[in-house]
């Protein structure tokens, strides 16, 4: 059997509930050669049931259930590891696709030779969701209709320059509005598995900054925001991993890792430390797990603990815990950090 030019993955755990409706919205599609590959991780719910009658139904439909769990990034990164497409394309299990939006992602990818390819999306608000929240996710597409307003090829330079602008902020989007060429995981990697809510975002800016991006101002797919969400759940659940941990670990890759010379070579031309800006992120985060650990007698070593634990995956963490950089670069980081970690918007 020969290679589909997509493979749609979709990675599901207990996702019964809007299920259905995600594979029903990828069979809808006007281009027609792809996959569907389910990967399910340990599923106690209808899922297995489910995906099954669609793939006895569909030979396009592939379903691997995995032989442990792996979490959310690990398996994302298993997704990439099965698909056998030239393009790779994920639905999660409580989103929806347009009819047409592998047929104007590839084409916009393709034109362009981006191996990256977004669009936008709209939003399915499930009774429930506060004011604030809607408010938060319509901003943050606001501002991605603002920061690409036509179709094209935004170059890996602008690109960078965004990032450096709006550094912590998806400016792409969540992963259902994406297509990603299946090569550009041997460039740069997989999905981050030190990062568990930005994970997406991070990759964004790991491809972009290197190879730029494709995008259409097209509708491409329906993001759906509900209380049993992954990012929901952490939100309540884990504070300090969404608004500490991980934007710890970005800013260290941002500064150090080979992946981002591009960037660096970007913000140093503009003036920005962000070695200074890690520096930032890891006196704040350990003043934060200090903070929380004394608030928390019971769990007081949870926060600490989970800071530490980093630092064999960021080499330089304790470094940056040690005596202050030059003065110079201080008011501008901290700045910076304060604008980053306590400001309200999204």
């Amino acid at each position: 059997m020969s290679a589909p030019a997509v493979s749609i993955c979709v990675p599901t755990y207990n996702g019964a509930r809007y299920l259905a409706q995600t594979l029903e919205s990828i069979e809808r599609q006007s281009h027609s050669d792809f996959e569907v590959l389910v990967v399910d991780d340990g599923s106690t719910d209808a899922t297995l049931e489910l995906c099954g009658a669609y793939a006895r139904r569909d030979p396009r439909v592939r379903l691997v259930r995995n032989e442990r769990n792996r979490g959310l990034v690990g398996n994302w990164n298993r997704c990439v590891e099965l698909a056998r497409g030239r393009w790779i394309k994920f639905v999660f299990q409580d989103d929806l696709i347009r009819p047409d939006a592998l047929s104007r992602l590839v084409d916009v990818a393709e034109r362009t030779a981006a191996p990256m390819a977004f669009g936008r999306r709209d939003f399915l608000f499930e009774d429930g969701t506060s004011a604030e929240a809607r408010e938060r996710y319509e901003a943050a597409a606001q501002r991605i209709a603002d920061l690409f307003p036509e179709e094209g090829l935004t170059d890996a330079r602008t690109f960078s320059r965004l990032v450096l602008a709006h550094t912590m902020r998806n400016i792409v989007g969540e992963p259902v509005a994406v297509l990603l060429r299946r090569d550009v995981f041997d460039a740069v990697g997989t999905f981050n598995p030190h990062i568990a809510v930005f994970c997406d975002m991070e990759f964004w800016m790991r491809v972009g900054t290197r190879f730029g991006v494709a995008h259409t101002p097209e509708t491409v797919a329906d993001f759906r925001v509900h209380d049993a969400s992954t990012t929901a759940r952490t939100l309540t659940s884990n504070h300090f991993q969404m608004f500490v941990l991980d934007p710890l670990v970005v800013q260290h890759d941002l500064a150090y890792q080979p992946a981002y010379e591009g960037i660096r070579a970007v913000a140093c031309e503009e003036g920005i430390d962000l070695s200074a800006r890690f520096v930032a992120a890891a006196r704040w985060a350990r003043g934060e797990a200090r903070r929380l650990s004394q608030q928390n007698n019971a769990a007081a070593e949870g926060p600490l603990a989970d800071l530490e634990a980093l630092q064999q995956a960021l080499p330089h963490l304790r470094a940056a815990w040690g005596p202050a950089k030059q003065q110079g670069a201080a008011e501008q980081f901290l700045t910076w950090a304060r604008r980053v970690f306590l400001g309200s918007t999204p």
